[in-house]
């Protein structure tokens, strides 16, 4: 299966490089980006950091010819921008850095608090970045320490990036595979600020950087998704917890698939539900001269685990949980909403782009001064879940064994 792998990235590889485009590179001429990061100094200037693919680790031909070589090299470069550090790193490469397979874009902390649209300029202007690749922000660290971590199961950490920040976000909702077209679109619009899931390292940094960190079968540092970054136009404010992102999620209509534990209605132990098509409407509108929304959340579940003695033939039991789901999920929103008010005044759920569409009279007297109005929104929370699915039995396991 590795080698089928690799195989497949080669040729993804060979086909974009090979395409017939006038200005066409050669494998063997380039080396190839998988991740940056950056960062910024306290002089004020750029810490470029360049995730290199080393080709023979993952060469289909002599089983992949990397040795002890790392499948990836790591090189740095400053300057006041990207295209001054970048046009620097040539000095320590021999062949052309191309950006063209981008996986991943880092942002240190400290650069997002700073503000970053000066730094992505360049990114939005050259034409040799797609629009596809994936941007996070490095928690409480730098992108340069997040890149130098070596990755179990996946020999190129941008995989493992990638792979685990779409699963999440699918499985999990607690986090968004943002991309950059995405991002920058969301540092221009108007009525909405942008958020972006955060990376963190957890375990000793200084280990993970080291290869024979992940010859062990348990690893001691490993890299991991965190919470949503709260940005207020281009700089980070701060974080929300898991909790308040799968909020914000809920209200954007972003969960694909998540799980939520309730206790028992008897007051005991726990129950899974997994939620399946779960679906938001946002309605904003104005009461006495006020704004307020109205969202409306449904879903689809399944009893996943029930810890406690329940009988799910019972109907009544059925509902008891299903108002235990509304309620969870509805303070869930509540919180992240309260968050957002109260500690950013960031509309980090597009309330003003809502507006913006259904009362555009209202809102061309209020776009400027949103910051302002965002935090008195009232906001009204309604959940319906309908449980349709209890898997193979219908009593649990703890009442089998009682009965």
């Amino acid at each position: 299966m590795y080698k089928a792998i690799r195989l497949t990235l080669v040729w993804a590889l060979a086909a974009a490089f090979l395409s017939g485009c006038w200005n066409r590179r050669e494998l063997n001429e380039i080396a190839v980006t998988t991740t940056i990061g950056l960062d910024r100094l306290n002089d004020g200037n750029i810490l470029l950091s360049d995730q290199l693919l080393y080709a023979p680790a993952i060469s289909p031909i002599g089983g992949g010819g990397g040795g002890d070589r790392a499948p990836v090299t790591l090189l740095s470069e400053t300057g006041e921008g990207i295209q001054l550090a970048a046009r620097k790193m040539t000095m320590k490469v021999s062949k052309k850095i191309y950006v063209g397979q981008l996986q991943i874009l880092v942002l240190g902390e400290k650069l997002a608090r700073s503000g970053v649209a000066d730094v992505l300029d360049h990114i939005a202007r050259d034409h040799e970045y797609r629009r596809d690749f994936f941007v996070i922000v490095a928690k409480g660290m730098t992108a340069n320490e997040v890149l130098r971590i070596f990755t179990p199961l996946e020999s190129i950490p941008a995989n493992k990036l990638r792979d685990s920040l779409d699963s999440s976000s699918k499985a999990w909702g607690a986090s968004g595979a943002i991309q950059i077209g995405e991002f920058l679109s969301a540092l221009t619009a108007k009525g909405q600020d942008p958020v972006l899931s955060g990376v963190t390292i957890q375990g000793n940094p200084e280990e993970g950087s080291e290869k024979e960190s992940v010859a062990r079968i348990q690893v001691r540092s490993e890299l991991a998704y965190t919470g949503y970054a709260v940005f207020k136009k281009d700089r980070l404010l701060g974080w929300l917890n898991q909790r308040e992102s799968k909020g914000v999620n809920y209200v954007r209509g972003k969960i694909k698939s998540t799980s939520v534990s309730v206790p028992c209605p008897e007051g005991k132990h726990t129950i899974t539900v997994e939620l399946l098509n779960t679906k938001a409407k946002m309605k904003p509108k104005l009461v006495n001269g006020e704004p307020a929304v109205n969202v409306k959340i449904s879903a689809e579940a399944s009893i996943a685990d029930a810890q406690c003695n329940i009988d799910m033939s019972n109907p009544a039991t059925i509902n008891a949980i299903e108002k235990l789901v509304n309620e969870e999920i509805r303070d869930t929103v509540k919180d992240a909403v309260k968050t957002a008010q109260t500690d950013y005044k960031a509309d980090i759920f597009g309330f003003g782009s809502a507006f913006a569409r259904s009362k555009p009279k209202y809102w061309s007297g209020v776009e400027k001064k949103w910051s302002e109005a965002f935090p008195e929104i009232r906001v009204q929370v309604s959940v319906s879940t309908k449980i349709r699915e209890i898997f193979k039995t219908k009593r649990s396991l703890i009442r089998q064994m009682r009965e």
